[in-house]
């Protein structure tokens, strides 16, 4: 299995909900851009698979070296992909503000190749009324043009880390659950709701005809395994096992709320 890191910074000036594609040349769609070199891993790997790593905003490329490698040692071999698929099955992995850049680039380039979208602690639902978009209006026009989840032929997965318990500024509660409680009611317009400290649980998931999983005591970013107050991200080797079967599972596997990894369905939607 190849993946590719994609960035996603945009260009001032670029109307809001268009940023995203200065990057991106109008004439490649995904299955033409990303067809990788899954064709000359699938001799000796057994796989067709290709991954497509789409990074949240200010991560780049060095970000999700370690989580390429643990996905290179499960037998994905990570690499740019740069050859064709031949048809293979493509999975769109997203982290953070790329789990909506995702959802708009297969609105506007078409999603042929890809039969699986994989979030990670992305922000999917606008915020309500009376809350400030902090996506310039993206969030709110992505939900209105490609809701849920939009592709029926693409088996969707948004998966949430509940790091912690956020709360209101005035009210009870540590330092840490504060500054949580900040960011999400910014997001969500709530501050006491589990997050994993950038985005809160309720945002995070897609909803209607997507698998909604959460994951306990995971942090947003990987600036978490670096510092002694926060903990594991997503892309932690003690994470990873948690949510890897979703890059490729027809099926999701059975997890209740007491699970030994701390993992959970959360209210699928799927239908």
């Amino acid at each position: 299995m190849q993946a590719q890191k994609v960035g996603t910074q945009g260009q001032s000036g670029t109307p809001p909900c268009r940023a995203w594609r200065a990057t991106c040349p109008r004439r490649v769609g995904p299955l033409t851009r990303h067809r990788s070199a899954v064709q000359a891993s699938s001799s000796d790997k057994g796989t067709q698979r290709g991954v497509i790593i789409l990074p949240g905003l200010a991560n780049n490329a060095a970000d999700y070296e370690a989580l390429s490698e643990i996905l290179k040692q499960r037998g994905m071999d990570v690499e740019a992909l740069k050859k064709r698929v031949d048809g293979g099955p493509i999975t769109m992995l997203t982290h953070s503000a790329g789990g909506w850049l995702g959802r708009v680039y297969m609105l506007d380039f078409g999603a042929e190749g890809i039969d699986h979208f994989v979030s990670l602690g992305s922000p999917h639902q606008p915020p309500p009324k009376g809350i400030i978009d902090q996506t310039r209006g993206i969030l709110t026009w992505c939900s209105d043009s490609c809701p849920g989840a939009y592709h029926p032929h693409i088996k969707y997965t948004s998966i949430a880390g509940r790091f912690i318990k956020g709360a209101e500024l005035s009210g009870e509660g540590g330092l840490l659950a504060k500054v949580a409680g900040i960011g999400y009611q910014q997001v969500c317009g709530q501050a006491d709701v589990f997050g994993d400290v950038i985005v809160p649980e309720p945002s995070a998931h897609l909803g209607e005809g997507a698998e909604s999983v959460n994951l306990e005591g995971v942090f947003h970013s990987p600036i978490g395994e670096k510092l002694p107050f926060f903990g594991p991200w997503y892309g932690s080797a003690s994470v990873v096992p948690r949510w890897v079967h979703y890059i490729d599972s027809s099926e999701p596997v059975p997890l209740d709320e007491n699970s030994a990894d701390g993992s959970s369905l959360a209210g699928s939607s799927k239908q």
